[in-house]
């Protein structure tokens, strides 16, 4: 099974390749592996792509496991052990809505699962996990879905309507006078969806209990008691046929997203709340977008540390659309998930790509200034080091005062923002 990090040419596993040939290009993956054809254009997303000049497949900054003409390929991080948890818990407080937290993996449950060396765990449970919590929260924030269902109660008053032999049998033969047996409609919260929810947020927690010296935790956990408190009518009980048939209602939209991860979780460990860990380190085919997560990543770090000076993706001229504007520091902003450049310079298509935002109007109109001003610009980068456990900017010192001036180009600066890492790791 070949083993790639991100970014690397295929031709360096040439030799472990059984049928594939990544030099040569091949009909079915002309372009490369296309993980999501029926996205748009501006959303495709590439596991591997051919380089003409170079003539091999490489890998992009994708991670996962796919089937290449019936071998398994696996792409791995550049950077080890990396706190996914971390990073989807920032992502959930950023603000991400649940279209766009989706664009960030796709995972696919019915392919056979792949037996790998590379430890996947610590990325696709709390992935699921993370984007099923923000889609729960939007859900309980436009209240739950509820149904009439048909209820059989022996009362002291007439509802709805009497059920005149259950009356007899409970009632008239054994001389209780005073209770009238009933059966009427009601309006519940207690569906088959909403069990399916709740029964899937009482395995998130158990789930995240266990990771409890984790610096997510708080946020999770908090996140989970926030969802289960609005379930308190809702019952834990739910039958696996009712899991597999419960469909989305066309009026609420909303549920669809959710009752589909909930699914893919309890399936991902054989719809059982109780069998936290998996039984075989095996993996379904997945994939993790490593260039969005590490910008919704950054996005969230910016809002917790300088809230609405924030802007996200403002959209401009030709469509152009900076990751980030600062409006406070009149900065433009765009993360590149380029782990080397911590060591190399910044790349003219880059400067040219935030040199074009800093002259876009609209642009300039929302940070305030006037069209005579040379507006800096400042790229956010990858690394690791010691301050990546727990990451915070620096509030006493501007963004520009934390950053690299980068040579030779006016106004142009490079600052680190590390990914999370494990602890002891």
């Amino acid at each position: 099974m070949p083993i790639i990090k991100e970014h690397q040419y295929l031709s360096d596993r040439k030799e472990e390749f059984s049928h594939f040939n990544p030099c040569e290009r091949n009909e079915a993956y002309l372009d490369g592996l296309l993980l999501n054809p029926n996205a748009s254009e501006r959303d495709r997303r590439y596991f591997f792509q051919w380089d003409d000049i170079n003539k091999s497949y490489f890998a992009n900054y994708m991670i996962g496991v796919q089937r290449v003409q019936g071998e398994e390929l696996v792409i791995e991080p550049k950077i080890e052990s990396i706190d996914f948890m971390k990073m989807f818990s920032i992502c959930l407080n950023s603000g991400i809505v649940a279209d766009d937290f989706s664009k960030i993996y796709g995972i696919n449950l019915d392919s056979k699962p792949i037996e790998t060396s590379v430890n996947f765990s610590s990325s696709i449970t709390p992935l699921l996990i993370v984007h099923f919590l923000q889609l729960v929260k939007d859900i309980v924030s436009k209240g739950l879905k509820a149904d009439y269902i048909q209820k059989n109660e022996n009362i002291k008053k007439v509802k709805g309507k009497i059920d005149i032999s259950k009356h007899i049998q409970k009632n008239i033969i054994n001389q209780n006078y005073d209770r009238v047996y009933c059966k009427y409609m009601e309006r519940s919260v207690n569906n088959p969806e909403n069990r399916l929810l709740k029964k899937t947020l009482l395995f998130s927690q158990q789930f995240i209990i266990r990771m409890k010296g984790n610096e997510s935790f708080k946020t999770l956990y908090q996140t989970i008691n926030y969802c289960l408190s609005h379930f308190e009518n809702v019952d834990d009980q739910i039958e696996i046929w009712e899991i597999r048939n419960t469909k989305n209602s066309s009026l609420y939209k909303n549920y669809g997203e959710a009752i589909k991860i909930a699914k893919i979780i309890l399936r991902h460990f054989d719809y059982s709340i109780n069998n936290i860990q998996k039984r075989k380190e095996k993996v379904p085919e997945f994939w993790i977008d490593m260039p969005l997560l590490y910008e919704h990543y950054v996005l969230g770090l910016l809002k917790r540390d300088y809230g609405n000076a924030i802007a996200y993706q403002k959209s401009g001229w030709f469509g152009w659309r900076p990751d980030f504007l600062h409006k406070k520091e009149q900065i433009i902003m765009d993360t590149k998930y380029m782990p080397q450049l911590k060591w190399n310079g910044i790349t003219g298509d880059i400067v040219g790509q935030l040199a074009g935002y800093s002259r876009v109007t609209s642009f300039t109109h929302a940070l305030g200034v006037d069209d005579e001003t040379v507006i800096p610009c400042l790229i956010l980068y990858p690394t690791t080091s010691a301050e990546a456990v727990n990451f915070h900017f620096d509030k006493s010192k501007s963004l520009i005062e934390q950053a690299n001036k980068t040579s030779h180009i006016t106004k142009f600066y490079k600052l680190a923002v590390p990914l999370p890492k494990l602890k002891n790791k």
